[in-house]
């Protein structure tokens, strides 16, 4: 059976954070989650209509990002501002490492082997016949 073995990952200061994700992972399936800071971010909203892009300056607290080997990864941003505080979460699209930890959970196997490995679903119970009606 395929098992994951984690590794942790410290993307510099300043470095392109997506490229340094990617050159962490190397080939292969795993999943990424991170935390730390970043700036120069660029999001991907959903909109009412259409997705919306959103440009991010200056830094902001990384509260998580998570998704599989080469994207997509989605985070959850905030910061403290003169209004006060800001969150904001989407599809990272770039952003600036400024001091980022990443954990790399590599698969042992493809992704198909993982999901042909997973337990089958239990299947929901069989409902109860109905009471006879009295006659």
């Amino acid at each position: 059976m395929a098992s994951a073995a984690p590794r942790l990952v410290t993307i510099a200061d300043g470095e392109n954070l997506l490229d340094a994700l990617a050159e962490a992972c190397g080939p292969g399936d795993g999943w990424v989650a991170a935390v730390g800071h970043v700036d120069s971010v660029e999001l991907r909203l959903a909109g009412e209509g259409a997705d919306v892009r959103k440009q991010l300056r200056g830094r902001l607290t990384l509260a998580q990002l998570s998704g599989p080997y080469g994207g997509p990864y989605f985070a959850t941003l905030s910061r403290h501002t003169s209004l006060g505080a800001e969150l904001v979460a989407g599809q990272l699209l770039a952003a600036r490492s400024a001091a980022v930890t990443a954990t790399l959970w590599i698969a042992q196997g493809s992704a198909r082997e993982l999901v042909d490995a997973a337990p089958p679903r239990a299947e929901a119970p069989a409902a109860a016949p109905a009471p006879a009606a009295a006659a």
